[in-house]
């Protein structure tokens, strides 16, 4: 099997749920690295760089999120978001 692509997200939301499901599935990614990070330097197995850049650019990536929901909100818009997870073998 090649690909596999299943759809995560497909709906249109008023912006408090979109803030709400955004910033849950954003925050449980943040605490995934935090967690592998710190695993990795407690067994001092190997380098949590990755993990540290990951939880910036979500950071980031929450915090782009949320000034768009605000902008939603500011002109009484509902929010679309699509999201497709692809998985593939390497």
């Amino acid at each position: 099997m090649d690909l596999t692509q299943v759809t995560l997200i497909d709906g249109v939301f008023q912006p408090d749920e979109a803030r709400e499901l955004l910033t849950k599935l954003i925050n449980h990614k943040i605490q995934y690295h935090q967690v592998d990070a710190f695993s990795k330097d407690i067994r001092n197995i190997e380098d949590s760089a990755h993990s540290t850049q990951r939880i910036k650019a979500l950071e980031e990536a929450l915090a782009t999120l949320q000034q768009t929901v605000k902008e939603a909100e500011a002109h009484h818009k509902r929010i679309v978001i699509k999201s497709d997870i692809a998985l593939t073998f390497e």
